[in-house]
């Protein structure tokens, strides 16, 4: 019986890795893209860095909405492909693409209208002698430049997910590859002419590229991608189905929106201790987010396994599908945060024109957030549980209603009302990881989560 049990097992990982290893590379190569236009812009000075900081703040709010918006409709795609029911599948790709041309347009309009003073709530007056007015205007400029990549990002988005429900998580590989390496070549170019516009410009260019492929390889592979046969003739969706997935999908959309507004509160709250903490803040967690968002791609393949299971009314296996793929995570997780750990005293050294204060700060936070990385991930892996079962309710309020709660809730108080360093109160919202995770843990045995959708 055991032996049958590890064979299962070995099965069951070796699957995950097959459809992880791409997904890791490309969330991780979608992520290094932000790292090198960071690095880049930072050769160019404090004040542009965190300019550009501040901007992505604001447009990570349109990113969560994507990530919202196509994560809701992803639950039925995942449940109906396990069924084989692809012309429900399709139509599902079709929402995904109708909802995020929608949310780009609203977004554009948002940011050129109320950026200037969004950006300007993080500024304020301190002794480290910044150029409050030039971060303004660099941070102003940089997003509104960013905007022209935001539909190709959403159509993207809308892609790579159909892709990843039918189990091809290379082709997204591909595309962002393909970004990456463009990115970097036209950030060596433009950048030095045109400054922070040129690290738009070289994002906006690559997001373009990536869209392209996406898009093309689903029109020359229609055997192997039939999701997307049919998918422009009409804009018919069923409306029974449409109104479950904007029901189910909504709190989702609602989450990731006031997750990133709650932590950007976050971010403005830590701006309170200066420019300088703006900066490092802005060095140790897009490095951190590189290593992270490779193991969410863990999470990813387990909502997506998972749905399968819970679509052919799995249940059983279903549940310890969850526990077998949170362990190997775990594991994961912490490579993850011991390569942090190495690099921490290195990696900062990248910005050339940063004051060396805040390099030595930014090290001190990426030695944080590479202790939480562990923790990081169990909250991942119970997050993408929970959303996988369609109880986007329960989901809205562990991840956003606990950010809320604790994270947002204790960035405000320490930062205005004590007179801890920015490095003891990032420490102290990074421990909150740990009571995250245990109110998930509970929540996932508990089983609010299982769900077939398509019943």
């Amino acid at each position: 019986m055991r032996k049958e049990r590890t064979i299962e097992d070995r099965e069951l990982y070796g699957r995950v890795m097959k459809l992880a290893i791409p997904l890791m590379l490309q969330f991780g190569l979608s992520n290094l893209i932000g790292v090198i236009n960071n690095i880049m812009v930072g050769v160019l000075g404090t004040e542009q860095l965190a300019g550009v900081s501040i901007a992505n703040q604001l447009i990570g709010i349109y990113y969560l909405c994507i990530f919202g918006a196509v994560s809701g409709a992803e639950i039925f795609g995942a449940q109906y492909y396990g069924r084989e029911d692809y012309d429900s599948v399709r139509y599902i790709f079709r929402y995904k693409i109708i909802v995020t041309v929608c949310i780009s347009t609203v977004m554009s309009v948002l940011f050129i209208f109320l950026g200037k003073p969004l950006i300007s709530l993080f500024l304020h007056e301190s002794d480290d002698g910044k150029d409050l007015m030039l971060v303004l205007n660099e941070g102003y400029r940089y997003g509104l430049c960013m905007l022209v990549g935001f539909f190709p990002y959403g159509l993207s988005n809308a892609f790579s997910s159909s892709y990843k429900e039918s189990n091809n998580t290379k082709v997204p590989l591909y595309s962002s590859s393909a970004g990456l390496i463009l990115s970097v070549i036209l950030n060596y170019i433009l950048i030095p002419p045109l400054g922070i516009l040129g690290a738009a410009l070289a994002t906006v260019i690559s997001r373009f590229a990536e869209c392209m492929i996406n898009i093309i390889w689903a029109r020359r592979h229609r055997s192997e991608f039939p999701t997307g046969n049919g998918l422009f003739n009409g804009q018919r969706i069923p409306p029974d189905l449409l109104k479950a997935v904007i029901t189910r999908g909504l709190p989702l959309i609602l989450n990731e929106t006031f997750w990133q507004i709650g932590y950007t509160i976050q971010m403005q709250s830590l701006s309170l201790k200066g420019i300088d903490a703006v900066a490092a803040v802005n060095i140790a967690s897009t490095i951190s987010s590189l290593f992270i968002y490779m193991t969410f791609a863990l999470g990813n393949v387990m909502a997506i396994i998972t749905g399968n299971l819970l679509g052919n009314n799995m249940f059983e296996e279903a549940k310890k599908t969850v526990w077998k793929i949170t362990r190997l995570t775990v594991f994961i997780g912490i490579g993850m945060g011991v390569l942090m750990l190495l690099i921490s005293p290195f990696y900062p050294l990248l910005y050339g024109n940063v004051e060396k204060e805040v390099l030595a700060i930014s090290t001190k936070l990426l030695i944080i957030e590479a202790a939480a990385a562990p923790f990081t991930t169990i909250y991942n892996d119970m997050y993408a549980t929970l959303k996988c079962g369609g109880n986007t309710v329960i989901t809205f309020l562990y991840d956003c209603g606990l950010l809320w709660g604790l994270n947002v809730l204790f960035s405000v108080i320490l930062s205005r009302f004590t007179g801890l360093d920015i490095v003891m109160i990032y420490l102290i919202i990074k421990s909150l990881e740990i009571v995250k995770d245990f109110i998930g843990i509970y929540l996932v045995k508990k089983g609010v989560w299982i769900s077939n959708l398509t019943a």
